[in-house]
């Protein structure tokens, strides 16, 4: 005879010889050791024991109607925790960006608008008008172009003296005319009208080159001049033979340039001169 009964944990039919009652075996499916119920026994019970083997149970088999049933463990080294999982609620779709991507533009043109308006209204200013100058103004400042003369004036190259003096500080360089003596240094070229049998003195300073003066009347062969080398003053007496015009000649020993003043004034107008 035999004795047939289901697996109290997976409810797998087995079928053991009776002689085995009582005793304790693994079942084929689950591998749980069970005790051998006997006929007069109501179920296997699940305890560790002598295992006695048993034949294996068709996977398909289903548990007897009457048997109580039982859940099934899941076949699984999985933590219970892990096998239940809750569904998550589905995502709602997200909106369109546009909106945002066009308020923040606004957002940023309405700053710069507020910013360039505080700077207009702290850095502007209104311009001063411009008034004309008056013409006397204007009248002084056209005669100090015309007239680079500090005392006297200088018409084109002509020298007009101011109670018999006549002073000008100017400039000696690479574009000023070659002296017509030599052809080498550079010069200023002056014309003066002196008077017969008056005394004049002509005197030329420096500080930059050796000076040299030469006053010159071709109509009568007249040519003085004085000035050397390691001298950066030069200084002359000459007393007009007659009424006439001369040359001067404001030049240097040697090629030099830069500043230098030219003065000429009657010998009795020593004391006006500063």
């Amino acid at each position: 005879m035999s004795i047939t009964f289901a697996c109290p944990e997976c409810m797998v039919q087995i079928e053991v010889a009776d002689e085995h009652a009582g005793e304790s075996g693994e079942c084929p499916r689950c591998k749980q050791v069970i005790v051998i119920p006997s006929p007069h026994q109501p179920a296997p019970v699940l305890m560790g024991a002598k295992v006695v083997p048993m034949p294996a149970a068709d996977p398909w088999d289903k548990p007897a109607k009457d048997t109580p049933s039982k859940p099934r463990r899941a076949e699984t080294d999985e933590p219970a925790a892990r096998r239940t999982r809750t569904t998550a609620a589905p995502k709602q779709p997200a909106g369109p960006i546009w909106p945002w991507v066009l308020g923040v533009f606004m957002a940023f043109v309405v700053v710069v608008l507020l910013f360039s308006s505080f700077a207009v209204l702290v850095f502007w200013r209104r311009a001063e008008p411009t008034r004309p100058a008056p013409a006397a103004e204007l009248k002084v400042k056209k005669q100090a172009i015309d007239n680079p003369a500090m005392i006297g004036r200088l018409e084109g190259q002509r020298i007009v003296m101011q109670d018999g003096v006549f002073q000008i500080r100017t400039e000696l360089n690479a574009n000023d005319e070659k002296d017509p003596r030599d052809g080498i240094n550079r010069c200023k070229r002056f014309e003066i009208q002196l008077r017969r049998n008056q005394v004049y003195v002509f005197e030329q300073t420096s500080n930059q080159f050796d000076c040299v003066i030469r006053l010159e009347n071709n109509q009568n062969g007249i040519q003085m001049d004085v000035g050397q080398v390691g001298v950066r003053n030069a200084a002359m007496e000459f007393q007009a033979p007659q009424d006439g015009i001369f040359v001067v000649y404001a030049t240097c020993a040697q090629q030099g340039f830069g500043n230098f003043t030219l003065t000429i004034r009657e010998r009795n107008q020593f004391n006006k001169f500063p």
